[in-house]
């Protein structure tokens, strides 16, 4: 029962989190931070995407290890309807999401900057080898939902709230979430995202629908890539 209540009553937890999150950013780009040469864009691919599959999943298993109770009460709602959800109220955030990037692009425009590729969005358009492929999507639209909503929401949140209000737990586990994705243009994306995952947890506390949120995004953000590949519709 301790372990169950743990998130609420352990002041040094949140502190734990953010370093494990820390960590676990550290150790994901490692490959860049000492310079690990690569013959091949697929090769480098290839090591950088296992080697943040294997760091997020040593996170996670720790969390369960350290939270077992609280990490299974996580997953106490229904699977099938709880994601079905999810999905649907992705379409309801699509139209603020598409104005605000517009929006956000054409301040770009003004300042006169241009804005590059997303890093996953180059290496789709990039790379050529179906295999790569079909394992970039698999870690984007499949892994990174489940693993990224037990970290940031699940567990980040749920620390901050422990010791912080609703709105700032909100503002500051989005922003954390938005920062670590490292890419400048589409920050504001990603955190409204990140709000609008962390306020939906906060109203249903069911995971699931915040997972269901995220797989959508991740999915049809990377089919709309895929489209664009196909057609050749954007050269880099």
């Amino acid at each position: 029962m301790r372990k169950q209540k743990l998130l609420e009553n352990d002041f040094l937890n949140l502190y734990k989190v953010l370093f494990l999150i820390l960590f676990l950013t550290f150790l994901a780009s490692i490959s860049s931070l000492i310079k690990i040469k690569f013959k091949t864009l697929e090769q480098e691919v290839v090591f950088s995407g296992i080697l943040t599959f294997l760091v997020e999943l040593g996170i996670i298993l720790y969390l369960f290890h350290s939270y077992t109770f609280y990490f299974i009460s996580l997953f106490k709602r229904e699977f099938k309807r709880s994601f079905l959800i999810g999905i649907l109220l992705y379409f309801f955030l699509i139209p603020i999401l598409s104005v605000l990037t517009l929006f956000i692009f054409y301040i770009f425009k003004k300042a006169k900057i241009e804005p590059s590729p997303q890093k996953i969005i180059f290496l789709y358009l990039k790379i050529k080898s179906i295999p790569i492929l079909v394992f970039l999507f698999f870690l984007s639209s499949i892994v990174a939902p489940f693993f990224e909503e037990i970290i940031f929401r699940g567990f980040l949140y749920s620390a901050f709230k422990s010791r912080f209000s609703v709105p700032f737990s909100i503002f500051i586990s989005s922003l954390i979430f938005s920062l670590l994705h490292g890419d400048i243009f589409v920050f504001h994306g990603i955190f409204l995202l990140g709000i609008f995952l962390a306020y939906i947890f906060e109203k249903t506390e069911n995971l699931w629908i915040c997972i269901g949120i995220h797989f959508a995004n991740n999915f049809f953000s990377n089919l709309a890539i895929f489209f664009v590949k196909f057609f050749n519709l954007y050269q880099i």
